[in-house]
């Protein structure tokens, strides 16, 4: 389960940039909505504001909807490929091997 949640949040870390990018863009031409008034900011609002924004970047790889269908397909195969290849692999114990034991000579 480690695997595919490293996985997963490393193909949501390569959506972060284009993120914030396009939200610079729109408060540098004016499309952001309008700021609400001012409000006193507690350490419960700023957790909730920091969760709400890690949930928005979590769900980012699925918000273009059908318009990004082959990008689910490739997130789909990455998680199943990090689910696949640290499988569980049984511990096999060969044994009991001898030790200091010569093997037997063969003539020439």
């Amino acid at each position: 389960m480690l695997a595919v949640a490293i996985t997963y949040v490393a193909i949501v870390a390569t959506h972060v940039p284009f993120i914030f990018e396009e939200a610079g863009k729109q408060m540098e031409s004016g499309e952001a909505p309008a700021a609400e008034p001012e409000v006193e900011m507690t350490a419960g609002a700023v957790f909730a504001a920091l969760g709400m924004l890690v949930l928005l970047l979590l769900a980012s790889p699925f918000l273009a909807g059908i318009q990004n269908a082959i990008g689910i397909l490739i997130i789909g195969f990455a998680l199943y490929e990090a689910w696949r290849v640290n499988a569980h692999a049984p511990l096999r114990i060969e044994g009991p091997l001898q030790i200091g034991v010569r093997p037997k000579e063969t003539p020439v």
